[in-house]
Parts: C-alpha cells; structure tokens; sequence
C-alpha cells in the first residue's frame, strides 16, 4: 500500500511532538502548522526539494532533513 502523507497527518492529534516520515518517497511536506506541540521532525531519505513554512511550530527543535533535495531551508 502506498504511503499517503495526507491520511497520515489526519490521523494524528494536534498535540502530537513528534512526525517521523523519513524513507517515503515524499516529494512534499504538507503544512504541518496545526501541531503546535512539535518538537521533532524527522523527514530524511526522502525526494523534498523544499519544507513548508515552520515558523509557528515555535517548539520545533529537532529537524532531520538529510538525504534530500532540499536547496535551501525556510
């Protein structure tokens, strides 16, 4: 079955802390601003050419993005 990123983060409360989506085959992070408790993001080994707007995730300070196509972080 095909991961879906959208059904995922549906899925999850908005006081979730930690996302780990790393190893999907992602091309794209939604927005995930609706966690206002976040502290770690794990996205790596993915196909992301860029992350979506972070700044109100205010909590957020764990951030792996390695193994990407990122060129530049917001």
């Amino acid at each position: 079955m095909k991961f879906s990123i959208e059904t995922y983060l549906a899925e999850l409360p908005e006081d979730t802390k930690v996302i780990d989506v790393s190893n999907k085959k992602l091309t794209y992070l939604p927005d995930l601003s609706r966690f206002t408790e976040l502290t770690h993001l794990t996205c790596n080994d993915n196909l992301l050419t860029e992350l979506p707007n972070l700044e109100s995730n205010t909590k957020l300070n764990w951030l792996d993005c390695a193994n990407n196509k990122i060129k530049k972080l917001p």
